[in-house]
């Protein structure tokens, strides 16, 4: 609602005032990516001149000045969104493992290599840029591009501008462009381009790859329950229900999964009006879209019956007494 919109507003300005302070500093950061049995990140830090450094400020500025003059619509990240350019998405970093992961690389300095730039196969390695925006009070602002291979310009394309001529450069030159993917700012991530976003901390599969796990587990302790493929397909649909698949605890579902008799099954499904059939016999659910959100409670053990007045309810956080 507007109270929402108003405080996401109010934290990109503030991100905004901290990045246009005086006495702030830019680092440049090169990630590269490789896939082998899971994604791997490595972070390497450049060395940036005064000037290079000056420029980078100012163009992070600029950028950032034309997105907060806009009459920006704030909004829940949902996967592949197509968004226009006066929509900014938000997510808490938390919900996003390998953007946790390079923030606490991007904070661990003095650990971080040099980028190896005279070495063509590292170039072809860079996923993505993160400029580390740092205040005089110990506040960083963390903002990231996602690398193509049109940010570098190799020496033979590019001409350099000269008083009388054009000559060509004897390096590699990084172009970094216009087109901000995201913003980390505190626990937040202000999603500018998501199509970007998604690709940078590879989010989507990451939380394919928990639910599988989850699900792979479910079918261990209770083979007859639930066809995790179809569960698993019916849920990537909307990335809430994607994100309470993956945010299932593996302790209490695998509890959960050994009490989950088919009377206990077909009885819950009776009492509580869910959307889905239970067999009597074997307990197998029979899944339909609209059932997904009732399966995905199911497994959350969301489904509670008060001592009180017998009266039954579904509950969004629980504490063991």
């Amino acid at each position: 609602g507007g109270r929402i919109q108003m405080q996401h507003r109010e934290m990109l300005a503030d991100s905004f005032s901290i990045i246009t302070r005086e006495g702030v500093s830019a680092e440049l950061f090169l990630i590269t990516k490789k896939k082998k049995q899971t994604t791997e990140y490595e972070v390497f830090r450049t060395i940036l001149t005064v000037e290079s450094e000056k420029l980078l400020l100012e163009q992070i500025q600029e950028e950032l000045s034309r997105i907060i003059a806009k009459d920006i619509v704030f909004g829940e990240y949902q996967p592949g969104l197509s968004i226009d350019r006066d929509y900014v998405a938000f997510l808490p970093v938390l919900e996003v493992p390998y953007a946790v992961e390079i923030v606490e690389k991007l904070d661990t300095l003095g650990d971080l290599d040099v980028a190896p730039y005279a070495d063509q196969n590292f170039i072809k390695q860079i996923w993505a840029l993160a400029v580390v925006v740092r205040s005089c009070c110990g506040r960083s602002e963390k903002l990231f591009w996602k690398f193509t291979p049109s940010k570098m310009l190799a020496s033979r394309r590019a001409l350099i501008w000269r008083e009388s001529d054009l000559a060509p450069s004897n390096d590699p030159i990084l172009n970094i462009d216009n087109k901000l993917s995201c913003l980390i700012s505190s626990n937040n991530i202000f999603i500018f381009k998501v199509n970007s976003f998604e690709l940078i901390f590879n989010y989507i599969e990451k939380l394919e790859e928990n639910a599988n796990a989850i699900l792979g587990m479910l079918n261990q302790k209770n083979s007859g329950l639930i066809t995790g493929v179809e569960l698993l397909q019916m849920a990537k649909s909307d990335i809430r229900k994607l994100r309470k698949l993956a945010s299932l605890d593996q302790a209490s579902l695998e509890e959960l999964a050994t009490k989950l008799t088919p009377q206990r099954l077909a009885r819950i499904k009776e009492d509580y009006q869910c959307d889905f059939d239970v067999d009597p016999q074997t307990g197998q659910i029979t899944l339909e879209k609209k059932g997904v959100w009732d399966v995905l409670r199911l497994l959350s053990d969301e489904f509670l019956e008060s001592e009180v007045t017998g009266t039954k309810y579904e509950v969004f956080g629980k504490k063991r007494r």
